[in-house]
C-alpha cells in the first residue's frame, strides 16, 4: 500500500501539508458549498478550515467560517455565522455531563475524522492517532475486488478500510455512528412597509430575533457510515486521492474535491490555535 502511494522513503519525508478545495454538504433540507483548506502538522496538529459566503437577498451577504480538528490533545472547534444557518451536527448517545466530558467527545470525534483523511495518504498508523491494523479477508469494495482491513483508534472505535484489490490503495472506508441531525435557530423578525415621499415603496426590517437551537435526538440509533476515495493523482512523489465522498444511512452527506497539496510548507501556527 505504502509502494503504491510513493514509497516508505518519500511517505516518511512529508511532516507538513496543506491542501485547498470545495466541500458540497447535503443534509435533509440543508445544503451548502464551501471553501475548505485542510493544514497537518506531524506529528500532532491538524484542521479543517471552512468558509462560506451566504446570500440573504436583501439583507445581505453574511460569512459562516468554521475550524475543527485538534492540537496535541486540543480539541478545535469553532464556528463563526452572521445569521442563524441550521447547523449539521453528529447526535450523540447521551448528552454530556459537563463542558469537559463534552470536550473529549469533540476531541475523539476530531481524531477519527483525521484518520479518514490521514489513512488513505499515509496507509499507516500516525502517533496523531494510533490505529490497530488488522487483516480481514477480501471483500468487495466501492471500486471493485477488495482487501478489507480493521482500524481500531485508541478510544476502540472501529473502521474497516477496503484496498483495491488493482491499485493497493485505499478505495473506501466504512463505520458506524450516530447519523447526521440539523439544528438551528428560531428567528423572528418584523416587517414594515411605508411610502416615500417619490412615492417609491421603502421596507425596513427589525433586528431578527434569534432562539437557540433545540438539543439534538438522544436516542437515534447507529447508522453505517462510508466515504469513497478517490481522484488519486501524482504529485511532488506521491500518489494521493483528492475526492472523498461520503454518505450515511444511503444518503450522501459530503462531498470534498482537493486541489495540489503543497508537501512541506511552512505553516503559521496561528491556523491551530484553540478557542478557549
Amino acid at each position: 500500500m505504502r509502494q503504491a502511494l510513493g514509497g516508505d522513503a518519500a511517505l516518511a519525508a512529508v511532516t507538513s501539508f496543506t491542501v485547498k478545495g470545495s466541500r458540497a454538504i447535503t443534509s435533509g433540507d440543508f445544503s451548502l458549498t464551501d471553501s475548505v483548506e485542510l493544514a497537518c502538522a506531524l506529528p500532532d496538529r491538524f484542521v479543517e478550515r471552512s468558509e462560506h459566503l451566504n446570500n440573504l437577498g436583501p439583507l445581505g451577504l453574511s460569512n459562516v467560517s468554521g475550524r475543527h480538528g485538534f492540537n496535541g490533545d486540543d480539541v478545535i472547534v469553532e464556528h463563526l455565522s452572521d445569521d442563524p444557518l441550521p447547523t449539521p451536527t453528529v447526535a450523540h448517545a447521551s448528552p454530556p455531563v459537563d463542558a469537559a466530558s463534552e470536550r473529549l467527545r469533540q476531541l475523539r470525534q476530531a481524531k477519527r475524522a483525521f484518520v479518514r483523511r490521514a489513512f488513505p495518504l499515509f496507509a499507516a498508523s500516525l502517533d496523531a492517532e494510533p490505529v490497530t491494523i488488522a487483516a480481514i479477508g477480501q471483500a468487495s469494495g466501492p471500486t471493485g475486488p477488495a482487501y478489507a482491513i480493521s482500524l481500531k483508534t485508541s478510544d476502540d472505535f472501529t473502521m474497516t478500510a477496503f484496498v483495491d484489490a488493482h491499485t493497493y490503495r485505499v478505495a473506501g472506508l466504512m463505520w458506524t455512528d450516530k447519523p447526521i441531525v440539523n439544528t438551528s435557530g428560531t428567528v423572528t423578525m418584523t416587517m414594515r412597509e411605508r411610502v416615500g415621499a417619490s412615492g417609491t415603496s421603502i421596507t425596513s426590517m427589525s433586528p431578527p430575533a434569534v432562539l437557540p437551537p433545540p438539543p439534538p435526538p438522544a436516542t437515534l440509533p447507529d447508522v453505517t457510515w462510508q466515504m469513497v476515495v478517490t481522484d488519486y493523482r501524482a504529485e511532488g512523489g506521491l500518489t494521493w486521492p483528492h475526492r472523498f465522498t461520503t454518505t450515511f444511512g444511503g444518503h450522501k452527506y459530503e462531498d470534498l474535491k482537493l486541489g495540489t497539496f503543497q508537501i512541506n510548507p511552512r505553516i503559521d501556527s496561528s491556523i491551530f490555535r484553540v478557542a478557549k
